[in-house]
């Protein structure tokens, strides 16, 4: 039982420092969001923080983690959409339960994201140090990336089902596109900010023949 209680209060420590280190990395942006201001404002020393995480970067990396389970609806991480097993039955019921596009409520995501660019340089940077196959966000990155593939190109198929999309499409390469064109804008919209990423998806989908404002108007999960 010692162990039980050990280990619960271990995990809500660790969940505080998340979210701590979410809000320290929003307010100041990553540059400027140290170790110490994340221990100081847990109350834990730099070594008590590193305890549960082992390194910075492995710390910084769960703060994207929890980011995405922010972003997609606050749901465990179980039931988090970038967290599931890939296969059809499971990206079925994610999609059918949202009961719209993915597209729709990555649209949401990026207009939530605009608000917080301090996260999105975070993401910025561990994106292209990640490549590094040996870096602690590479994982992270891979299994993001596959994920949002195979709802993206299950959500086309659908849309193509239902008329919205042309057959003549292919699926999986236009969702590589988004996810391409989604992690290009929010890296230019740190040069120039009046790069909205938002309406530059919208108009990406306008140029397939979706009416934008179905896109727009939806993804409003709450943070």
């Amino acid at each position: 039982m010692a162990k039980r209680g050990s280990y619960a209060k271990g995990a809500a420590k660790k969940e505080e420092i998340l979210d701590t280190a979410l809000r320290v990395i929003a307010e100041n942006g990553y540059s400027k969001a140290t170790l110490k201001d994340v221990a100081d404002a847990v109350g834990l020393s730099q070594m008590g923080v590193l305890h549960h995480f082992g390194t910075k970067e492995e710390l910084f990396t769960q703060v994207l983690a929890q980011r995405d389970r922010l972003s997609l609806g606050g749901q465990p991480l179980t039931e988090n959409p970038l967290a599931e097993d890939l296969n059809e039955e499971s990206l079925q019921r994610i999609i059918g339960e949202t009961g719209e596009p993915i597209a729709a409520m990555i649209q949401g995501v990026a207009r939530r994201n605009a608000e917080t660019p301090g996260l999105i340089q975070l993401f910025t940077m561990l994106l292209a140090e990640g490549t590094e196959d040996t870096h602690k966000a590479h994982d992270y990155f891979q299994n993001r990336i596959a994920r949002l593939h195979a709802m993206l190109k299950l959500s086309i198929e659908r849309m193509q089902a239902d008329g919205s999309l042309p057959e003549s499409i292919d699926s999986s390469r236009l969702a590589t596109l988004h996810i391409g064109l989604m992690d290009g804008l929010q890296t230019l919209s740190l040069y120039d900010d009046s790069v909205s990423v938002e309406e530059h998806l919208a108009f990406f989908w306008g140029l397939l023949g979706v009416d934008p404002s179905s896109l727009r108007n939806s993804g409003d999960l709450e943070k």
